[in-house]
C-alpha cells in the first residue's frame, strides 16, 4: 500500500477525533454580535477525504486552523495536528516545578488549534485567527469551559476592533478603555454582557504588559480564629488567677475569666461591666446587663454564677475587672499583666469568649438565642468553632434529630 494512503482504521479514528474536538462560534457578522453570542455552538468539522493525504493534512478547515500534520504517533498510529503558535509574552506563561514555561496541552491545545467560528466569513476569520489563537495560548485556560469562554469573547472583541479600525495588538485590543467601549457599545443589549466584561477584565492584565490595568488588590488575610480553652487549661487558668501577686490582679483575672467564659464578653465589653450590672432574677437566673452598641442582657452560665455575684458585690459601682478607665486597650493591658506561672498559659479574652461559644453549642443552645447573647447577627462568626464542638453519640444524635427528649 502506498505510504500516502490511510488505512480504514486511521481514517475512522481521525474523523472521530475531529468531530468531537471542533469548537466553533456561530458569529455571522459584526452587526449580529449579540445573536452570535446567544447561538454559539460546537459544530462538527468535515471528515477526512477518502483518498490520499494532502500535505496540508486531511479534513482540516479551509481557514488553515491546523496547518500540516506532525509525524504520526508510532504507539497509536494517529496523525496529530501541528501547533505553531506560542504564548504572547513571558508575563503570561505559567511555570512548572522547574521554572520553565508551560503552554496549554492535550485536549485544550487541540481545541485551540481547531477553533473556528462556524458562520464567520473565511476572509474575516483569516484576519482574526492569529490574534485569537495567540491570545488563547497566552491565556493558558484551565479546562475546556474556560478555553471556550475565552475564545468566544476574544473573537467578538477582535471582530469589533477590526470594524472600529483598531489594530489587532493585545496592548490595544485589551486596553481598559477599549474593553469598556466594546462592552458598552458592542454588548450593551446582551443580558450577559457583565460576564463577558468580567472575562475581558481577567484577560487584560494577563495578556498585556503596557496597558494601564490597575494591579489586582492583594487578598485580605484570613481572620484568625481564637482557639477555645480546654477544660484542663481552664483549671490551670483558675489556679493561676488565685495565685496572682496582689488582690487587685486577682480580681482582674477572676473578672476576665467569669465575664469571658461565663458570659461571652471579650475586650469590647468586659471592661465596661460594673458590679451593679449583675442581677439575680426572681427565678434564680443570674444575668449581666451589657451596655453599648450591642446592648443586651446575657444569662450567666451556671458554673460562673456564684463567682460573678461575689465579684459584683465586691466591685459595687466600680468595674468588675478593676480600674477607673475603659480605654480601648484596657482589656489587653489587664490580660498582659496576668502572671501565667510555669505553664506559661496566657489569659486571652478572645479565647475565653470562644470557650463560652463552644460550651453553648455543645449544650445545644439554639443559634438565634446564642447570636443575640453574643451581640452579633453573623452566623459566620461561629463557623470555625464548630470543629471544637464534641460530637454526640449515634443514638442521642438520632433522638435529637427526631425531636425526642
Amino acid at each position: 500500500m502506498p505510504a500516502m494512503l490511510w488505512s480504514y482504521w486511521e481514517f475512522a479514528t481521525v474523523a472521530k477525533l475531529r468531530r468531537s474536538s471542533a469548537h466553533v462560534l456561530d458569529t455571522s457578522s459584526l452587526e449580529s454580535t449579540e445573536a452570535a453570542i446567544r447561538t454559539s455552538k460546537t459544530a462538527d468539522l468535515p471528515g477526512p477525504p477518502s483518498g490520499s493525504v494532502s500535505p496540508d493534512g486531511p479534513g482540516m478547515t479551509q481557514s488553515g486552523s491546523a496547518k500540516g500534520i506532525t509525524p504520526r504517533n508510532k504507539s497509536r498510529g494517529v496523525a496529530m495536528p501541528h501547533r505553531e503558535v506560542t504564548p504572547m509574552n513571558s508575563k503570561t506563561s505559567a511555570s512548572n516545578s522547574n521554572g520553565s514555561r508551560v503552554s496549554p496541552r492535550g485536549e485544550v491545545a487541540r481545541r485551540i488549534d481547531l477553533y473556528k467560528p462556524r458562520s464567520m466569513p473565511q476572509a474575516e476569520w483569516t484576519e482574526l485567527r492569529p490574534f485569537v489563537v495567540r491570545s488563547l495560548y497566552a491565556a493558558e485556560p484551565v479546562g475546556l469551559p474556560a478555553m471556550e469562554r475565552f475564545a468566544r469573547v476574544l473573537t467578538l472583541i477582535a471582530a469589533w476592533c477590526v470594524k472600529d479600525g483598531i489594530p489587532l495588538d493585545a496592548e490595544m485590543v485589551l486596553d481598559p478603555d477599549t474593553v469598556e467601549r466594546f462592552c458598552s457599545n458592542g454588548l450593551k443589549r446582551l443580558p450577559s454582557w457583565g460576564s463577558y466584561r468580567a472575562t475581558l477584565r481577567y484577560l487584560g492584565p494577563r495578556l498585556t504588559t503596557k496597558a494601564p490595568w490597575e494591579p489586582r488588590p492583594k487578598p485580605m488575610p484570613a481572620r484568625r480564629t481564637a482557639v477555645p480553652y480546654t477544660q484542663a487549661e481552664m483549671r490551670i487558668l483558675r489556679t493561676n488567677a488565685e495565685r496572682q501577686s496582689s488582690p487587685r490582679r486577682q480580681r482582674s483575672a477572676r473578672g476576665l475569666m467569669a465575664l469571658g467564659a461565663g458570659v461571652g464578653l471579650d475586650g469590647r465589653w468586659n471592661k465596661k461591666v460594673r458590679g451593679t450590672d449583675v442581677e439575680r432574677l426572681t427565678d434564680g437566673t443570674v444575668i449581666v446587663h451589657v451596655s453599648g452598641k450591642a446592648a443586651r442582657d446575657v444569662v450567666v452560665l451556671k458554673t460562673y454564677e456564684e463567682e460573678l455575684l461575689d465579684l459584683a458585690e465586691e466591685a459595687g459601682d466600680d468595674y468588675i475587672v478593676g480600674g477607673k478607665t475603659t480605654n480601648r486597650n484596657r482589656s489587653n493591658e489587664l490580660s498582659q499583666r496576668f502572671e501565667s506561672g510555669h505553664q506559661h498559659l496566657k489569659l486571652e479574652p478572645a479565647r475565653l469568649r470562644a470557650t463560652w461559644v463552644v460550651t453553648h453549642l455543645a449544650m445545644g443552645t439554639r443559634l438565634p438565642e446564642l447570636l443575640a447573647a453574643a451581640g452579633t447577627s453573623r452566623i459566620e462568626t461561629f463557623d470555625a468553632l464548630l470543629a471544637y464542638v464534641p460530637p454526640l453519640d449515634a443514638r442521642p444524635a438520632r433522638r435529637l434529630m427526631q425531636g425526642r427528649p
